[in-house]
C-alpha cells in the first residue's frame, strides 16, 4: 500500500493533500493500535494474583518506608502518601552498570498482601497512571507522588511495586518491593455545631 501511495504521489497522479491526509489516517490507526495494546497488556500485568510466586527484590528497595498514618484525598485536594516512594537500585547490587531500562508499576494491597480488585485499584492514582522509571545516573525513581481517593473502604493497605527490568545481556526479569502497611486517618472534619 506505501509503494502505491508513493507511486502514484512522484507520478503526479496523487497532491500533497491527499497524501498528508493518507499519513494522518495511517498514523491515527497506528496510535489507536498501540493504545489497544497497550492497555491489553496493562490488564495482563496489572494486577498479579499471585504475588508469593514473584521474587521479592534483593537488588532493589525502597528508599524509605512509609508513614503508619496517611491521609486519603478529597475531591480537587492534592494529598499524596508520605513520604513519597522512591525506588532504588541497593548500593551493592550485582546490577550496577548493567541495567538498560527498567519500569516499575504500583498497586495497592491489604494488609495480608492480597491485591485489591480492579475498582479499588482506581482509587489510587500515581506517577504516569502507576508507572515510573528508575533514571540510569542517579539508580533511583524519582518521588513518586501517589495519592489515595477518599472513596476506598477503610482498610489497612501497603504498596506493591513491580520492577520490570532489563540488563545489558538482554536478560529481562521481574521481582517485587512491599512497603509497610498503613492505615489511613479518619476523616476529621467539623461538624457545623463544633467550636
Amino acid at each position: 500500500m506505501v509503494d502505491t501511495m508513493s507511486e502514484l504521489f512522484f507520478s503526479g497522479g496523487l497532491e500533497v493533500e491527499d497524501l498528508v491526509d493518507w499519513v494522518e489516517e495511517r498514523w491515527q490507526e497506528e496510535t489507536r493500535s498501540r493504545s489497544k495494546m497497550e492497555s491489553i497488556g496493562k490488564l495482563t500485568l496489572s494486577i498479579p494474583v499471585y504475588l508469593p510466586l514473584m521474587t521479592l527484590s534483593t537488588e532493589f528497595e525502597l528508599f524509605e518506608q512509609l508513614r503508619p498514618l496517611q491521609r486519603k484525598s478529597y475531591d480537587n485536594e492534592n494529598r499524596f502518601l508520605s513520604p513519597k516512594p522512591v525506588i532504588m537500585l541497593k548500593p551493592h547490587s550485582e546490577l550496577l552498570g548493567k541495567i538498560t531500562s527498567c519500569n516499575i508499576s504500583v498497586f495497592l494491597l491489604d494488609e495480608r498482601g492480597t491485591p485489591l480488585c480492579p475498582q479499588e485499584q482506581q482509587y489510587m492514582s500515581g506517577p504516569c497512571g502507576e508507572e515510573t522509571t528508575i533514571t540510569t545516573p542517579h539508580l533511583r525513581t524519582s518521588s513518586m507522588s501517589i495519592r489515595v481517593s477518599h472513596r476506598l473502604a477503610e482498610i489497612r493497605a501497603s504498596l506493591c511495586f513491580i520492577v520490570d527490568y532489563e540488563t545489558e545481556d538482554q536478560t529481562k526479569s521481574r521481582c517485587v518491593i512491599t512497603s509497610n502497611c498503613f492505615n489511613f486517618v479518619r476523616n476529621r472534619r467539623r461538624t457545623k455545631g463544633a467550636k
